[in-house]
């Protein structure tokens, strides 16, 4: 077996199947919101990415990293570490999304969908670096 494949474990593929539920969430509201009601790329990009965060936090804590936590004030932390992270993909979506439609003029659903993949890989790497790790291996 190639040593890629070998590579591919429980946490890599529901890290896949959530992140790509995460993304339809993500996709869903932004185009409701732009589409159906008109509202303003910017606009349905920032509240696309807030209801995306609750989801996935909640999916990733529960199912892909199975942390648990060992009192509210640690469960708050990772809170904060998780949206923390997501601000960075989150700002960097955003920046895209800017520059490229508000400032190229290219289309802005085409670049939310490319968009959207870019997000995919840069959260896991936060969140298996920063966020989800074993409880022994975090700092203060």
């Amino acid at each position: 077996m190639p040593k890629f494949f070998r590579k591919i474990d429980r946490e890599t593929v529901l890290y896949v199947l959530f992140g790509t539920l995460t993304a339809a969430v993500n996709l869903s509201v932004y185009f409701v919101l732009n589409w159906t009601f008109r509202v303003n790329y910017m606009v349905s990009n920032i509240t696309a990415w807030v209801a995306t965060v609750l989801f996935a936090y909640v999916t990733n804590k529960l199912f892909v990293f199975r942390t648990r936590s060992g009192s509210w004030k640690e469960l708050g932390r990772e809170f904060v570490r998780f949206v923390n992270s997501r601000i960075i993909s989150g700002g960097a979506d955003q920046a895209l999304m800017w520059l490229l439609v508000g400032m190229l003029h290219f289309n802005s659903s085409i670049i939310k969908v490319v968009n959207s993949g870019v997000v995919v890989v840069l959260n896991y790497i936060l969140s298996k670096l920063m966020i989800f790790k074993p409880r022994e291996d975090r700092a203060g």
